[in-house]
């Protein structure tokens, strides 16, 4: 073979290379990055071999599936948590009025190990992009016990599921310089219902999507919103914010109060629905009729008793 031959391969060759790696990643698109670490609180080692998911998505649409916008797997050899991440995303994809969170799975074997349960609200103009903490729980094969309601002094006993909860006002957590938010009368309403799912109004949108509950342990998102133009002041980014924040919840008399991760604040709503009642005090005295009956002796015996039967005559 003569050199002129083998000079016409290698530039094939090297042609050949060149349109494989444009056509691997376009060099006309600036990616942005999005990162941070996947963590969970237990003392459990992480399995070698297990696969770290990390997705980011769009969860604009209502009643609709989320829309995966950048992906990343990370397979562990020996680490352990937290698991560092790193999410390269093309930003002309992003649009500012839509709403974005990341989510992450851990798998061994195929098998779903631990998952995220938060809504992660990250990138909305630029924010939220770096430091971004996934944390996950661990997925059990058992049913998931849930503590739906609590007695408070009012003697109403009021369910987590079934009412609608109007939001009141959000109380400030330990950050200085917060200040206690009023929300406007009537226009946030939350609801949740037996199947996992949640709505709620705005002073703008509509919000739904799912929920995990355990004993006090209370999780809410993703949310997907409707996408109508807020005009003038709206309250629905700092309410959807703190419902990603939610951490646990508790009820007191005809209030729910949604706790808000580090501390942050709780969220105060109002039940109007109807409370169901618990009746505990002694059932009133039976009141019989003033009936007589006449016995052998010439006396007269009344009823008496639970089931009013007539006294016994005298021997």
């Amino acid at each position: 073979m003569n050199k002129q031959v083998l000079l016409g391969i290698g530039i094939l060759i090297l042609l050949g290379a060149g349109i494989f790696l444009y056509s691997q990643k376009n060099p006309s698109v600036v990616y942005a990055s999005l990162s941070g670490t996947v963590m969970y609180p237990e003392r459990v080692a992480l399995a070698d071999g297990s696969v770290v998911l990390v997705t980011l998505q769009d969860v604009s649409m209502v009643d609709a599936p989320a829309l995966v916008i950048a992906s990343t797997t990370i397979t562990t050899s020996g680490e352990n948590v937290p698991i560092p991440y790193t999410l390269s995303y093309d930003p002309a994809l992003i649009k500012a009025e839509n709403t974005y969170i990341v989510r992450a799975t851990i798998s061994k074997d195929g098998t779903l190990v631990w998952t995220s349960t938060e809504a992660k609200l990250v990138i909305p103009n630029g924010l939220y992009v770096t430091d971004v903490q996934i944390n996950v729980e661990q997925v059990t094969t058992s049913s998931t016990p849930t503590n739906t309601s609590e007695t408070g002094s009012t003697g109403a006993e009021y369910s987590l599921v079934g009412p609608k909860w109007t939001w009141l006002h959000t109380e400030p957590g330990a950050v200085a310089g917060d200040k206690k938010i009023i929300a406007p009368a009537g226009e946030f309403v939350l609801s949740l219902d037996t199947a996992k799912r949640f709505t709620s109004t705005t002073d703008c949108n509509s919000l739904s999507g799912g929920y995990l509950v355990n004993g006090e342990v209370l999780r809410i998102g993703p949310i997907a919103a409707t996408k109508k133009a807020c005009m003038g002041e709206t309250l629905e980014s700092v309410y959807v914010r703190d419902l990603g924040l939610v951490t646990s919840y508790k009820i007191v008399g005809s209030e729910l109060r949604l706790i808000l991760a580090k501390d942050t604040g709780i969220m105060v709503f109002s039940s109007t629905g109807v409370p169901k009642v618990v009746n505990d005090e002694p059932p009133l005295p039976i009141a019989c009729t003033m009936e007589a009956k006449a016995c052998p002796d010439g006396s007269y015996v009344g009823r008496t008793g639970p089931n009013c039967e007539f006294q016994a005559c005298p021997l």
